[in-house]
């Protein structure tokens, strides 16, 4: 089972695992009265040299890779981005010789957290050193951006095979349970805001604990053609359907279009952003 849940395979399924539990998650704060903006383009595009921010709309791996999940205002207002990853139930994630004394303290979605804001820093970094005229070791204005965001620069937001979560996960979902009971506690019939949080809390983490472990279940029932044989037929529909959704079969002229309309006509949305 470690074997097929976490290998790359045809059909996009980790994505769609992860994409599963961003949109429940988006869902969740907005509930709770959040201001949540998902999938953040663009947040370096004033900062950046026309060389670096051509290259950034031309390879599609590297705008990916540097496109936060989400961006939410904390109590202070300031702009925070968050970054949503998952584990599989592999070897290099839950380490059977260490798993057992770390279990109830989420060990495996820790370790994973702490490598995803350098992770961040280090992909700003080389853009900046090959297209911003950046020297080694100086701070260029990508990298500069991201500390702008605050310390973290991007916030970890992950979930592992068990539904389980790491702390900055739990202190977001902490976060939204506060900002949900000062304006629910009375519609809830709570004694008082602080009641009102703790049921709103325990309601957010069941609800992201749950869709973490549907999203896992689906990944792993998505994958059963891979064993049973049906793969070559299953790859064959996507392929087809591909080359007739986007043009000349390539996903990443969507991005590009998408790229252009934002350069062409501006952002839309909520204008407080």
């Amino acid at each position: 089972m470690n074997l097929v849940s976490s290998i790359r395979l045809p059909g996009d399924g980790l994505r769609k695992r992860h994409d599963q539990v961003k949109w429940s998650l988006v869902e969740s704060l907005r509930a709770m009265g959040m201001a949540v903006r998902p999938e953040v383009y663009g947040i370096f595009s004033a900062v950046n040299s026309a060389a670096a921010n051509h290259h950034m709309h031309a390879n599609n791996r590297e705008r990916q890779g540097l496109v936060p999940d989400l961006m939410w205002r904390d109590g202070d207002g300031d702009r925070r981005l968050g970054e949503l990853k998952s584990i599989s139930l592999s070897p290099s994630h839950y380490k059977t010789n260490i798993l057992a004394q770390h279990v109830h303290n989420a060990y495996a979605v820790k370790r994973r957290a702490a490598s995803i804001p350098g992770t961040y820093v280090r992909k700003a970094r080389r853009v900046d050193q090959r297209f911003n005229g950046t020297a080694v070791n100086a701070v260029g204005p990508m990298e500069q951006r991201l500390k702008d965001f605050g310390d973290p620069c991007v916030t970890p937001l992950v979930f592992g095979w068990w539904g389980e979560i790491n702390s900055e996960f739990d202190d977001l979902l902490k976060y939204a349970a506060s900002v949900g009971a000062s304006r629910l506690w009375q519609p809830m019939l709570a004694a008082s805001p602080e009641k009102a949080q703790g049921i709103l809390l325990w309601n957010l983490r069941r609800r992201v604990g749950c869709e973490a472990l549907r999203a896992n279940v689906q990944h792993l029932m998505d994958r059963s053609a891979f064993i049973t044989g049906d793969a070559a037929a299953a790859a064959a529909r996507r392929d087809r359907a591909m080359s007739t959704y986007f043009q000349g079969g390539d996903p990443g002229s969507v991005g590009q279009a998408y790229a252009m309309s934002r350069l062409n006509h501006g952002p839309r949305g909520d204008g407080a952003w």
